[in-house]
């Protein structure tokens, strides 16, 4: 019998990858790197070093290459040379350092713990059983009180599969975590330093699926597994090792298609995503849509669209602010009930998510937690070419910059030399071949063309 739920582990040299398969489909993918580990969710004792209040934010020293940033700060007091425990929400990316807050929370598969937050028990949203919700939220008074905990205490969605031990295991773990925090900011040496290692993406998850079935290619890492396991679960799932699972399951494959800027849709139509540093952009397209566009047929491609997104987002993790430009629908009950139905895919995400409405530009905006690194992140870096950008100048722009470089020459005796990639080269000899030859006639100098396809298409020598 196939699992409903299903994780691929593959081990290859220094890097660990992990496929999360439900009702046979991939919907989560990750891949970790042993000398780049996450620093999402463990926790520093960090020394302030400088505040700037009207950037409303504070740098703090956690020990690592750069400092962190802890923001907002306003209406607190922070100030330089200050101890505080920090938990990091954002690993750093390129020149910029980890993102920081004092907000700790600790978490489990079963339960959510913040320990200075005030005093409450809350249940998941996806929670929405009456019994089960005042049945539970009963059991985690009783822990709450039995504990003599402070803070606030969330169930999480898992929570309803688990028995009172279970709960009174993952509570009691979590608590330990915490109490060992305060232990070590007060007795440790005052150096900034890491006091707490969170769990890698594939443990949390492996914790978050204690019924899953798990598959793995590499012996020494299912047994650091199981060891993981049973701290956690008093059930542990087995763990069949298969060496060419990963390959089986074609996931080299998924993910190669996963990192593809376009998606394709059922109806003809296809997605169009783009990364930036401040959000992501999710262009719905008609591609080869050829039905009727003032009818049904663009609304029933914008819900294969939104079905689609729902997929996208936690497949290749996205998170942040996300902007879908829509395929226009003129009929305003077609976009209340696309939100209706883009917020029902929507509750499956672990991750939480907040809505906002479609504009009369048919744009919708809505924002996604963020857990760890997005795939793309994960996998892939800013292209040396285009520096990120996306597009280089044309052989055109720097043909032009070439020859107006060339026009600030003085008449001599010895030729002059010009290497470029081969593209700009051919364009010379080909569309410039005049202004070259007028240019050398004028500076009565040999004017000799090299190409070199190692330079950079942008990068000319003149000498």
């Amino acid at each position: 019998m196939t699992h409903a739920t299903q994780i691929f582990i593959s081990r290859c040299g220094h890097a660990t990858q992990f496929a999360l398969k439900q009702q046979n489909q991939v919907v989560q993918l990750g891949s970790e790197f042993d000398h780049i580990p996450s620093l999402v969710d463990s926790v520093y004792l960090g020394k302030v070093d400088r505040v700037l209040p009207d950037l409303n934010l504070a740098f703090i020293n956690i020990g690592e290459s750069r400092l962190a940033v802890l923001s907002p700060i306003k209406g607190r007091d922070i100030y330089a040379g200050q101890w505080l425990l920090v938990q990091v929400t954002k690993d750093p990316i390129d020149d910029k350092g980890a993102v920081v807050s004092t907000d700790i929370v600790l978490s489990s598969g079963y339960l959510v713990y913040r320990p200075l937050a005030k005093t409450a028990i809350t249940l998941a949203k996806s929670i929405t059983d009456k019994i089960t919700r005042q049945h539970l939220k009963t059991d985690l008074q009783n822990l709450y009180q039995k504990h003599t905990l402070t803070g606030t205490l969330t169930a999480r969605t898992l929570s309803v599969q688990a028995n009172p031990q279970e709960l009174v295991h993952h509570l009691k773990a979590l608590n330990d975590i915490w109490q060992y925090l305060l232990h070590a900011k007060q007795s440790c040496p005052k150096k900034p330093k890491q006091l707490y290692q969170a769990p890698s993406p594939l443990f949390c998850t492996l914790a978050q699926h204690p019924n899953a079935q798990i598959y793995i290619n590499d012996n020494s890492l299912g047994e650091t597994i199981a060891i993981f396991l049973q701290q956690w679960l008093i059930n542990s799932p087995s763990i069949i090792y298969d060496p060419s699972i990963w390959q089986n399951e074609q996931l080299d494959k998924i993910i190669a298609t996963t990192l593809d800027k376009k998606v394709p849709l059922p109806s003809g139509g296809y997605l169009l995503i783009e990364y930036t540093q401040a959000m992501t952009v999710i262009d719905v397209n008609t591609g080869s849509m050829v039905a009727d566009r003032a009818g049904d047929a663009i609304y029933q491609a914008n819900v294969q669209a939104v079905k689609e997104i729902a997929h996208q987002l936690r497949l290749r993790n996205i998170s942040g602010l996300i902007v879908v430009d829509l395929i226009d629908m003129k009929n305003p009950k077609h976009k209340t009930q696309l939100l209706d139905e883009f917020k029902k895919v929507l509750a499956d995400d672990p991750a939480q998510t907040a809505i906002g409405s479609i504009n009369e530009f048919g744009l919708l905006t809505l924002t996604r937690q963020r857990q760890e690194n997005s795939l793309v992140r994960q996998l892939c870096q800013s292209c040396p070419t285009c520096d990120g950008t996306g597009y280089v100048q044309n052989p055109q722009a720097v043909t032009l910059a070439l020859i107006k470089q060339l026009l600030t020459l003085s008449p001599k005796s010895d030729p002059i030399s010009i290497t470029a990639h081969p593209t700009v080269i051919r364009f010379l000899q080909s569309q410039e071949q005049d202004t070259v030859t007028s240019i050398s006639q004028n500076l009565t100098r040999q004017i000799i063309l090299n190409s070199d396809p190692n330079l950079h298409f942008e990068q000319f020598i003149i000498k």
